[in-house]
């Protein structure tokens, strides 16, 4: 009988080859928004390259006033509303389906540490819909998609490339490339959005039947042992709560629950310790800068933070190299003088937000693909 650790594992694997074939029909989907958008983001690089060859303005505030910017607009909004409805659809649909299988997940785990003769109170799906169907501020949880909608993300990324593309003298096919790259913004917010309420569907219904099992006093909490998971959830592998808390987590949170049993051990498994097991090359790739904190002494648990956020509840984040001062850091010689900290300023692209955590956090690596400029600009302040 395989432990209760890799039951759950398994459960996730086939929910992470469902997710792959969802997030490939999303975005063959959008291919069909791009193509739709072709025509018109042609035109306007061809308006554009007309207006420099007179010698007129090609600013973005001149081009707000060519025919063929605004109808560029109106189809963008257009299309990606389209889009928007149908991931709404998409993502409802799947949330229903994690949530039965965060159920059952849950049950598999209880009966693997109790065993199946024992009686507990069971949830069925409907309760769970109605929890996962409404977020912290009383909106319906799957219309998080239309609050934060993707039409200005997938503008601002038109937008920011036609700016790059005119600043650098692109040619009118060479722009007009950038601008469809860009107005991919829309779809990886898209994207993000599905993963991370879906996997928050999963982790709610597993939680409640924890909860109203009768049985569990606690949860554990486990991390991937994996080069892409991130040091915040591999600081927190392990760590027990008691089952009225909630879980903390982050957009693309992959972690997961096993449920703590009165006179049953916890595992022991721990993605620290595998993170000890590592080679240098490796450690530096998880850690980043965060490498020579981690080997002078001071602890993973020091270098990730949760903070309450209004509508979601815990979310974790790493904490900056400057907020470690004072830590248990093993320094051979006194450090020098705090850099001074420039004014948090918000990034205005993906990019942007990757240069910021690496330059002025100090992370080895940062990327934020798969993530909205709205979420990046959060972890980067802190």
């Amino acid at each position: 009988m395989p432990s209760i650790y890799d039951a759950i594992l398994q459960f996730n694997r086939d929910l992470n080859r469902r997710e792959k074939e969802q997030m490939l029909d999303m975005a063959l989907r959008w291919k069909t928004v791009e193509d739709n958008l072709r025509i018109y983001i042609e035109r306007h690089a061809e308006a554009i390259a007309a207006r420099k060859a007179q010698g007129l303005a090609v600013s973005i505030t001149a081009q707000t006033r060519l025919d063929s910017y605004q109808e560029l607009l109106r189809q963008v909004v257009a299309e990606t509303t389209q889009y928007q409805r149908y991931a709404n659809g998409i993502i409802t649909a799947e949330q229903s389906y994690y949530a039965e299988q965060g159920i059952i997940a849950a049950r598999s785990a209880l009966v693997n540490e109790i065993g199946a003769g024992v009686a507990f109170n069971r949830v069925n799906v409907e309760a769970v819909n109605n929890i996962i169907g409404v977020a912290g501020d009383g909106s319906p949880l799957f219309s998080v998609l239309q609050k934060r909608a993707i039409a200005p993300e997938a503008v601002a990324g038109l937008q920011n490339a036609l700016i790059e593309g005119v600043a650098l003298g692109y040619s009118p096919r060479k722009t007009a490339k950038a601008m469809a790259d860009g107005l991919a913004q829309g779809l990886t917010k898209a994207l993000t959005i599905a993963r991370t309420e879906q996997i928050r569907a999963y982790r709610t219904a597993t939680l409640t039947q924890y909860r109203e099992s009768g049985i569990t006093e606690a949860y554990q909490r486990h991390a991937a042992p994996s080069e892409r998971t991130c040091l915040a959830c591999i600081a927190l592998d392990g760590k027990i709560y008691k089952s009225d808390k909630d879980f903390a987590s982050h957009p693309n949170c992959r972690c997961f629950m096993t449920p703590i049993v009165a006179g049953v051990d916890a595992p022991q498994r721990s993605t620290q310790s595998w993170l000890e097991r590592q080679d240098a090359d490796t450690q530096k790739k998880i850690l980043g800068s965060h490498y020579k904190a981690y080997k002078d002494g001071v602890p993973l648990a020091d270098m990730v933070r949760v903070k309450q956020d209004k509508t979601w509840g815990p979310t974790i984040s790493i904490r900056p190299l400057r907020d470690l001062k004072g830590k248990a850091i093993k320094a051979a010689a006194p450090a020098p003088p705090a850099p001074r900290v420039k004014k948090f300023v918000p990034a205005k692209t993906i990019e942007e937000a990757n240069r910021y955590a690496v330059e002025e956090l100090g992370l080895g690596f940062a990327d934020f693909e798969g993530s909205d400029l709205q979420t990046a600009n959060a972890w980067n302040k802190g």
